[in-house]
């Protein structure tokens, strides 16, 4: 009976402990670890190659890129990114390597006419800018050096936000 008594103390513990947050459509409910909101930037090259796997030649390494900023007086501040191996969503299959920064979704979130500065090996840099939906935590809108750039696929689109550019 002790037993049995515990076992339904946790459940009930667990199953109030447990608040749904309305995150709405497809999302992960609130039970789940929230993650910061990232942008996933692939990179893709001629013939749709790869820029990102080193395997590719004319590939970039993460030592090659510099995500940046600029403060007030023009000094570079770097800003924080990794590269992510390519993934799964569901059914969908997204075949490339992207450049991935939490901290760049925080900067355009404080800022909403900051600018940010990709640099690509010895190519000259990008201008990237962007638009964050506040009550989504997404980017509404993502402009690389002035032209809008659309999402990889509407179906990941509800996970990430993942875009990819041509060079």
């Amino acid at each position: 009976m002790k037993k049995f008594l515990i076992v339904c103390f946790l459940l009930f513990t667990v199953s109030v402990a447990c608040k749904k947050e309305n995150v709405g459509g497809d999302k992960l409910c609130a039970c789940s670890l929230l993650a910061a909101p990232t942008l996933q930037l692939a990179v893709k090259g001629a013939e749709g190659k790869d820029l990102l796997n080193t395997t590719v030649s004319g590939s970039y390494s993460e030592g090659q890129i510099q995500l940046y900023q600029k403060d007030n007086v023009g000094n570079m501040k770097q800003i924080q990114f990794r590269i992510r191996e390519p993934f799964n969503a569901g059914n969908e299959k997204f075949g490339y390597y992207q450049i991935e920064s939490a901290q760049v979704i925080s900067l355009a979130s404080q800022n909403a006419n900051q600018v940010f500065y990709l640099k690509l090996g010895n190519r000259a840099p990008l201008e990237i800018s962007m638009t964050i939906q506040q009550d989504k935590r997404m980017i509404g809108k993502l402009l690389i050096d002035k032209q809008e750039v659309p999402v990889v696929s509407d179906y990941i689109a509800k996970f990430a936000n993942v875009y990819a550019i041509s060079l």
